[in-house]
């Protein structure tokens, strides 16, 4: 008898040993890639953290930045589960498979190192600025310009919203190198540093990233998620989720989790106007 009683205890025992070895907790965790624009990163990075916390087994990784087009080549490459995009897809992108939704707006703002910004700036200061007519804050502090590639996305913004801005730059050439910026971050991080900065930045990026920079008022409305929501600012980027033909099981719980209410809470405390909403996707 109480060998049979050994013999069922040793099943049992094997048994939970078999269940615990299949279950993620056991070293085979459901994992998750996610990249691309560098302006998306910090909000992703909250959410990634919290859906983890809700999701026991569940593991994400939100990589430093690679660009929207980036981004897109590496999911369709099979490198990424998700691909964030600060741009809608192109045909050829698409043709390869991928889709997307946009799941969110944000402002798309000047930021300086400067803590007194005083009333912000206006178009035709800008127009000033980009010549290097204006070389200087109202205290005297001079201006410290920082460029983007004419590649980017925000830099194309800037651009369409303010007619002649381009010509503006080309004017101001002769006034030496100016810092130019590839990525995101290396943006904000020089923008941080120097004294006067004056460069463009996605609002939640600046929020999310807890970045040491003041977003400045243009033509007096400033770039909050109110104003963005009610059309009193005018600048804007938008946040597109790209998906490959057949995402995965986890995949689609954080897409569910991204635009559910606890979700897009989420992206409104970092500086982000929710779009999609969960009953569409």
């Amino acid at each position: 008898m109480l060998l049979v009683l050994r013999k069922r205890a040793w099943a049992a025992l094997l048994i939970l040993a078999a269940a615990y070895l299949a279950s993620p907790a056991a070293g085979q965790a459901e994992s998750l890639t996610i990249g691309g624009t560098g302006v998306a990163l910090g909000t992703m990075r909250a959410l990634a953290e919290r859906f983890v916390e809700q999701s026991p087994g569940a593991r994400i990784e939100v990589l430093p930045s690679l660009g929207s087009g980036g981004g897109i080549r590496a999911l369709l490459g099979g490198d990424l589960d998700i691909a964030l995009s600060a741009r809608p897809l192109k045909t050829g992108e698409r043709e390869a498979g991928a889709s997307e939704f946009a799941y969110a707006q944000t402002p798309f703002v000047l930021v300086t190192s400067r803590r007194d910004a005083g009333a912000g700036l206006t178009r035709a200061d800008l127009l000033e600025i980009y010549a290097g007519e204006r070389i200087s804050w109202p205290d005297a502090t001079p201006i410290r310009l920082i460029l983007r590639p004419e590649s980017d996305s925000g830099w194309k913004i800037l651009v369409a919203h303010m007619p002649g801005l381009a010509d503006s730059l080309a004017r101001s050439k002769h006034r030496g190198r100016l810092p130019l910026a590839y990525t995101d971050q290396e943006n904000m991080d020089l923008a941080e540093t120097l004294d006067g900065s004056l460069t463009t930045a996605a609002f939640s990026a600046v929020v999310a990233e807890g970045r040491s920079l003041q977003p400045l008022a243009l033509d007096g409305v400033a770039p909050t998620v109110d104003n963005l929501s009610n059309g009193s600012y005018p600048l804007s980027v938008t946040f597109y989720a790209v998906l490959p033909s057949d995402p995965g099981g986890l995949t689609k719980r954080f897409i569910r989790f991204l635009t559910s209410a606890e979700g897009t809470g989420l992206l409104r405390r970092h500086g982000n106007l929710p779009l999609a909403l969960a009953e569409g996707h």
